[in-house]
């Protein structure tokens, strides 16, 4: 078994379990917190967090060990094999996982503005729905609605701009 596996399945991922265990997060709906806006970033960071780890080991974990073998065998260290192979490889991943992991930072975002603040759209949507305002409700959708089209747009752009080597086809573009 290859030394990126190891790592992936013996340390990577029960550090990255237990950072988010002990991240407090039963914390960010006491409406104590809730005029503090580093609580709302927490919160979304720790939304998107897992899927990038989990995306960026399995991408480390796609390497061929027969590849580490002859890579190896020609002197590389595991620092090159990890710069020139193995981070390369996980691009990809990486950067599939961040489109995925913005747009659960968004929605949790917004979650936590509607649950626990007292500003953002979440909030003014459900003052407007309390107060029986309807065009306000669905211009606070469509602003959200621009918001994460916009946010993905940007993700796969970047996406493209550093990984288009990793794009087979136009298809996929």
């Amino acid at each position: 078994m290859s030394r990126l596996r190891i790592l992936h399945q013996k340390r990577l991922l029960p550090v990255s379990i237990r950072v988010c265990e002990n991240s407090g997060i039963p914390f960010c709906a006491n409406r104590n917190f809730a005029n503090t806006s580093h609580i709302r970033l927490n919160f979304s960071v720790l939304a998107s967090f897992f899927p990038i780890v989990v995306n960026v080991a399995t991408g480390l974990a796609t390497i061929e060990p027969e590849m580490e073998d002859v890579l190896r065998a020609l002197g590389a260290k595991k620092l090159d094999i990890m710069t020139k192979v193995g981070i390369p490889r996980s691009l990809p991943y990486f950067f599939g996982s961040l489109k995925v992991a913005i747009t659960l930072a968004f929605i949790g975002s917004v979650l936590f503005e509607t649950i626990a603040a007292n500003k953002g759209l979440g909030h003014m949507m459900l003052t407007a729905q309390a107060n029986f305002e309807v065009p306000l409700v669905f211009a606070c959708l469509i602003a959200l609605a621009i918001e994460g089209i916009g946010m993905y747009a940007i993700m796969a752009w970047l996406e493209m701009r550093m990984t288009g080597w990793a794009h087979r086809s136009g298809f996929a573009r």
